[in-house]
């Protein structure tokens, strides 16, 4: 494991169990397990190293409210994404940090105690990307990151930036194709340091990147939480109006700053991501077709239909029945 792992709250267990083989297929390829396990409730991790890279795959089941810490056996540069809930840490050096599902944030911790906070049962998902301290350095000439850098050299705490960034439908498909590459290990050590590269820089480009046009700080949270929201829904998107509702701002404004920074308009997006929500549930679901219709904002399913078509070049009903 790249930590120990204590409790202030409750005993706990660590332990690598091993795997039966009727449940090897339900694990990533080529990672290691590790449970945490007491009556606060479970972690399980799932470690996978190649090269210089690691990357953890940590499933939460809290039963109770409970603090675990956790302290990195080596200095360690990370990317950390919550995947599902939310998570509340306090880092010795830098204070308290928040994610709720779909936010990232990039960290150095020299040695330093995690604590993490639990103030009810709940379930989480997080993905955690150990990197070599040098893995940044081609992005100096890229982003603002040379103040990170220089607290980095000094072995000082730090986050890159203070507030987290929003991960968008490529960095997730990203992290699905990292978790399910199943050749060797020197094979997954080039995979990795191309995809880590890859993924770097969607990160950054998510964070940095605000269009050409100048832009709050609040405004710009509020268009990387409304594409989010589009892109992650699995079921029924929100309207435009709704959509404003949740990430409090401003219907009119937010179109224009969406415009400004993603590139095409929000109207535009939606369709898109709803297209590719009705797609998935057609490949993944049974749900019928006319119900997807209702889902994807269309009350008739030939219109539905049609849109579908356009939008892929084949019909739903194609596509259904390819699935079977």
């Amino acid at each position: 494991m790249k930590f120990s792992v204590s409790s202030r709250t409750h005993d706990i267990t660590v332990s690598k169990p091993p795997i039966p083989p009727e449940h090897a297929h339900e694990l990533n390829p080529g990672s290691e397990v590790y449970i945490v396990e007491g009556t606060f409730g479970e972690v399980v991790s799932q470690e996978i190293g190649a090269g210089g890279f690691s990357l953890l795959h940590d499933f939460y089941c809290i039963r109770e409210k409970c603090s675990l810490q956790f302290k990195g056996l080596a200095p360690t540069l990370q990317v950390l994404i919550c995947l599902k809930g939310r998570l509340h840490f306090v880092i010795t050096g830098i204070g308290d940090v928040h994610l709720q599902q779909g936010q990232f944030i990039i960290l150095y911790v020299p040695g330093v105690e995690v604590s993490t906070q639990f103030e009810q049962p709940a379930e989480l998902l997080t993905f955690n990307i150990y990197l070599p301290e040098e893995a940044l350095q081609p992005f100096l000439v890229l982003f603002p990151i040379q103040a990170f850098m220089d607290e980095i050299a000094a072995g000082r705490p730090a986050l890159l930036f203070q507030r987290p960034g929003w991960i968008t439908h490529e960095i997730i498909r990203n992290i699905t194709y990292l978790l399910a590459f199943q050749y060797n290990e020197a094979m997954r050590a080039y995979y990795f340091e191309l995809k880590m590269k890859e993924m770097l820089l969607r990160l950054l480009q998510q964070k940095f990147y605000s269009g050409d046009a100048p832009i709050t700080e609040t405004a710009l949270e509020a268009v990387r939480w409304a594409r989010h929201i589009m892109e992650s829904h699995m079921g029924a998107i929100p309207s435009l109006e709704e959509m404003a509702v949740l990430v409090d701002a401003d219907i009119h404004r937010l179109k224009e700053d969406f415009k400004s920074v993603v590139g095409v308009s929000m109207a535009v997006f939606l369709m898109q991501a709803r297209m590719n929500n009705a797609k998935l549930l057609i490949q993944e679901t049974d749900l019928p077709i006319s119900e997807i219709a209702s889902i994807s904002g269309y009350s008739r399913p030939e219109d539905f239909s049609q849109a579908f078509k356009k939008h892929f070049d084949y019909s739903p009903l194609l596509l259904r029945k390819d699935k079977k």
